[in-house]
């Protein structure tokens, strides 16, 4: 976002009753803060998520991704980070025109679900780029099970393996099975 001198002078100027220097650059370049860096860094990791699997086939509107704030400890115990928030990317083979599972779609969906390579390289870039996810959920609505990547202390995400709960929460690189 690049601001115009002129503009940028008059707003100071007006707010802080300082005069500025005639010998500075013709534009100034707005430097977010950090926060917003941030989020925005996070965003692109979820939309490159998304782009890559639209490109497996599934359409935009069958992918729904919903971030849950302060839930990473919930179910689990020995989180290795501070990361506190979980990702959840649901995909969903049901037309929304007709309310019937659209076969194509599922089996596209299906094929994502069956890649541990696809959704552990899916997790990274999440982890990579945003901050505060400490686990991602894949899963097909309407399906029972789902597939959870976590951080791990290296910073790295590994697949939580499923185990019968024995206990609430579970240790971290554990989940229940469905």
């Amino acid at each position: 976002m690049k601001y115009h001198y002129n503009s940028l002078i008059i707003g100071l100027a007006l707010a802080n009753s300082t005069i500025f220097p005639n010998n500075l650059d013709s534009k100034l370049t707005y430097f977010p803060p950090v926060s917003i860096i941030a989020r925005s860094t996070c965003q692109s990791g979820i939309n490159r998520v998304v782009s890559q699997i639209q490109a497996k086939g599934v359409p935009r509107k069958y992918i729904k991704v919903t971030l849950l704030k302060n839930r990473a400890d919930e179910s689990n115990y020995g989180n290795p980070s501070n990361r506190k928030n979980v990702l959840e990317f649901a995909l969903d083979g049901t037309n929304q025109k007709t309310g019937k599972y659209d076969e194509k779609i599922g089996s596209k969906i299906e094929s994502i679900l069956n890649s541990s390579s696809l959704m552990k390289t899916w997790s990274q870039i999440i982890a990579d780029n945003c901050s505060n996810v400490a686990s991602i959920n894949f899963y097909l609505v309407g399906a029972d099970g789902f597939v959870t990547y976590a951080i791990q202390a290296d910073g790295t995400m590994k697949r939580r393996q499923c185990t019968e709960p024995t206990s609430d929460p579970l240790p971290w690189h554990l989940r229940g099975c469905a």
